[in-house]
């Protein structure tokens, strides 16, 4: 048997995003996601009356260092309050 040494593969990480809820904010958190070429297979959001946001999003990993980086580069955007995995 051979396996396919340059096939990448990835893994469904269900990420959840506290924020405020502004314009723009679902358009930051997804350009943050992808320009970490992390793939969002799902996506749920949810506001609150004191105008924060909870967004969940499933996203496509390759391995835990490249899970620490798209949620690093969340924590950067202005407004957003934590990230969970």
């Amino acid at each position: 048997m051979e396996w396919d040494s340059t096939k990448e593969y990835s893994y469904p990480v269900r990420i959840r995003v506290y924020s405020d809820d502004k314009k723009g904010m679902l358009a930051e958190i997804s350009n943050s996601i992808s320009s970490h070429e992390a793939n969002i297979k799902n996506a749920r959001l949810n506001t609150t009356d004191d105008h924060k946001a909870i967004g969940t999003f499933e996203v496509e990993i390759r391995d835990l260092d490249h899970l620490k980086k798209v949620i690093k580069g969340l924590e950067k955007i202005k407004g957003v309050d934590r990230v969970e995995e």
